[in-house]
């Protein structure tokens, strides 16, 4: 898996379980994307 530049991936797992993660870190301040990894 190729991850560009300045993007780190934390988590795996299904949808639901990623958005609440996203939410969360969200709510904390923390920026976060879901989705597949860009040239992945």
């Amino acid at each position: 898996m190729n991850i560009p530049d300045g993007m780190q991936v934390l988590w795996q797992g299904k949808a639901d379980f990623l958005r609440e993660i996203a939410q969360r870190l969200g709510a904390a301040g923390i920026r976060a994307v879901t989705g597949p990894v860009p040239g992945g």
